[in-house]
């Protein structure tokens, strides 16, 4: 308030000597005083300066200023952004929570595997079935031999090797030795073997070995069937025909010649030991060494024509 009081004092008699014209006059031009021109001089500038920063502030205070609709629109642009912020913020945290969530599930997940994956393979070891591999004794040659120090894997692989191609371990000989004639009763009464044996006094001779595959050993019994039926019904008085007294025939006559035909016998005979894990292979062995009668191989031939015939009607 005093600062205020002098300031009001000061300008005061500043007006009074600058607008006071008797102090221009020449008349008094001596009686003006040095000091007091200097002190109103000292206050005008006083006062320019004053008003200089006045007009700066009020410039500067000015170019700051923005205009009320720009204003408006900025305030309306800033809330709908603030908003736009929370509802992102919102919906950010809801993917978090479930972002977790899942991650919290799929760890449950991960753990529940591997616990029962290792109650898998302890069941596996513990509870899976052990198979009975002697009863594999009877179909497949040389069992004992061959399932020494074998894991399970390799056995099957064994038996998977005789469903396919057979023992073709077991003779692995280039040639077959020829049967000699002598009083063995199948040899003598069985015509087939007959035919394929030689004399004692003849020099011994060697019939090479074919390795006949399965399929080649299957295709030529079941032709063998073929045209021993196909014989049978063309034939004038309609007599049946021993299967051990037609194979030599058809062999001879199929291969034109009688050589051949021997080398062709022993390689059935060695074909049908090796592939009689076969049924068909195995049936038509039985027949021919006369351990089966024929008509078992007629009556399931006609068994089998009449459910076909059946399933073609229905």
């Amino acid at each position: 308030m005093q600062e205020k009081t002098t300031r009001t004092d000061e300008e005061t008699c500043v007006l009074k000597h600058f607008y006071n014209e008797d102090l221009y006059n020449d008349l008094d031009e001596n009686e003006i005083d040095n000091t007091t021109l200097r002190y109103t001089l000292l206050q005008c500038r006083r006062q320019l300066l004053m008003w200089i920063k006045i007009l700066v502030e009020t410039e500067y205070a000015y170019t700051r200023v923005e205009l009320r609709d720009d204003f408006d629109k900025l305030k309306v642009e800033t809330n709908n952004l603030k908003i736009a912020t929370i509802l992102l913020n919102a919906k950010f945290q809801e993917l978090l929570d479930n972002c977790k969530c899942l991650i919290d599930q799929t760890t449950e997940i991960l753990a529940d595997r591997n616990n029962y994956y290792s109650e898998w393979e302890s069941n596996r070891n513990i509870l899976t079935p052990r198979p009975d591999w002697d009863k594999c004794f009877h179909m497949v040659p040389n069992w004992k031999t061959l399932s020494i120090d074998k894991t399970s894997e390799q056995l099957v692989d064994i038996i998977i090797n005789e469903i396919v191609h057979g023992n073709t371990t077991q003779n692995n000989n280039e040639y077959f030795s020829m049967m000699t004639r002598d009083k063995n009763e199948l040899h003598e009464k069985n015509m087939f073997f007959k035919q394929l044996c030689m004399n004692p006094g003849i020099e011994e001779k060697f019939i090479k070995n074919r390795y006949m595959r399965r399929r080649i050993t299957g295709l030529l019994i079941k032709d063998i069937w073929s045209n021993k039926l196909f014989n049978e019904n063309h034939s004038e008085n309609k007599a049946n025909i021993k299967l051990t007294d037609y194979v030599f025939d058809y062999l001879t006559e199929k291969f034109c010649s009688k050589e051949i035909a021997i080398e062709i016998g022993y390689n059935i005979k060695d074909a049908c030991n090796r592939y009689r894990n076969s049924y068909e292979i195995n049936l038509f062995w039985q027949i021919l060494t006369g351990q089966m009668e024929e008509n078992v191989y007629h009556y399931e031939m006609k068994e089998f024509a009449r459910i076909l015939q059946y399933l073609i009607k229905l």
